[in-house]
Order: C-alpha cells, then sequence, then structure tokens
C-alpha cells in the first residue's frame, strides 16, 4: 500500500511516498523531490489515490495554483473541477472559450494528471496546451513510455522528473505463483512425479491457513 505523507519542515512543507507492505507494521519512504514527479505502475498499485492526495496538498507544497485532470473525466468535468466560471471567459462560455480559460489559467502553475498515458482527443490536445504552460507536473501512468510522444516531448522539455515505480502485492503474488508452478512443471518433466504432488499439495494446505 503506497500514500504520501506531507509535513512543514521549519518554513516549508515536504512530501515523501510511504509503501507498507500488506500484513506488516514496517514502512519504506521515499522522499519527493518538490519538482517534476511521475508515478508509474499496474492497475491497482494506488496511483489514483496519490493523484487525489496531491490535488489535496499540491497548492501548498509548491506554493502555486493547481490544474488538475484526469482521463476519466469529459471536458465539461475538467472545467468544472478546475473551476472555470463565465467570469473567466469574459461572458463566453462556449467550449473554446472555456480551454481558452484554462490554458492561460496553467501558465506557471502545478499540473496533476492521473492517467497521462490514457489521453486521446480533444482531451490530449488540451492536455499538450497546458503541459507547455505549466511550470511543474505530476503525473502518473502506466509507464512513461506509453504517453503520447508529442506529450512526452513537451514535458521533456521541463526540468528532469523524479520517476517513481510502484508494485503491487497482487503482481509480486502472480509472479511467485508463475515460478512455482514452472518448478513443478520441471520436477513433473524430470520424472519426481510423488514430490511433485507433494509439494502441491502442501502449497494447497498453506493457502487453506
Amino acid at each position: 500500500m503506497y500514500y504520501i505523507k506531507c509535513r512543514k519542515n521549519r518554513k516549508y512543507y515536504e512530501a515523501r511516498l510511504v509503501f507498507q507492505p500488506k500484513g506488516r507494521d514496517s514502512q519504506v519512504e521515499t522522499y519527493l523531490r518538490k519538482g517534476n514527479l511521475i508515478f508509474q505502475g499496474y492497475k491497482g498499485s494506488g496511483k489514483s489515490l496519490i493523484y487525489n492526495k496531491f490535488c489535496d496538498i499540491g497548492e501548498k507544497l509548491y506554493n502555486l495554483t493547481i490544474i488538475k485532470i484526469k482521463h476519466s473525466e469529459s471536458l465539461a468535468d475538467i472545467f468544472y473541477n478546475n473551476k472555470i466560471t463565465k467570469d473567466d471567459t469574459e461572458g463566453e462560455f462556449c467550449t473554446a472559450a472555456k480551454e481558452a480559460s484554462l490554458i492561460k489559467k496553467a501558465e506557471n502553475c502545478l499540473l496533476i494528471v492521473d492517467g497521462a498515458d490514457a489521453f486521446s482527443g480533444k482531451k490530449l490536445e488540451l492536455l499538450k496546451n497546458l503541459a507547455r504552460n505549466c511550470k511543474h507536473y505530476i503525473l502518473t501512468a502506466l509507464d512513461e513510455k506509453a504517453i503520447n510522444q508529442t506529450l512526452q516531448k513537451i514535458f521533456k522539455g521541463k526540468s528532469e522528473p523524479q520517476i517513481l515505480q510502484l508494485k503491487t502485492y497482487q503482481t509480486s503474488k502472480d509472479l511467485t505463483n508463475y515460478l512455482f508452478i514452472g518448478f513443478i512443471f520441471f520436477i513433473f518433466l524430470i520424472g519426481y512425479f510423488e514430490l511433485a504432488l507433494l509439494l502441491t499439495a502442501g502449497r494447497i494446505f498453506m493457502r487453506t491457513k
């Protein structure tokens, strides 16, 4: 399980990524630089929780206005969640006017993006413009290399990001299962049938405890 811990250190706030393995009391903390951050990992690794936390603490942590955007949101939700009103668009409230207002608001902001590798169409074009204007960014993605290439180039034009790989309990558990199955199959191939059956029975017994 991953979560973000934020605290005030003298005059400034600092954040740490905390990993607590399932069923254990021990924790592993990673200091987060106050710059560009990319959190990458499989589904269930905690990326959305990290996104939500930075939406809460990003402004005081970076002392910047935040723009937040999720790949699963509609354009209307994105404008609403970033408080784009008629006052911001000089009375015009069409989609183009809202986009222009949000892009202007993104100048020197902290851009927080959930699912940066899953954007497409109009939302991708909007994200590119926001990325060009932002001062810092925090991204979550399955893999940074899966992000749109043009968007990657825009982000790479900023300062070098701190990339953090999020591991899942399920991923490590599945890998262990695959290794065990391969080992049992090998024992069967070389003729140790009784040993293979004994190990399989022991594995099943341990699972039921």
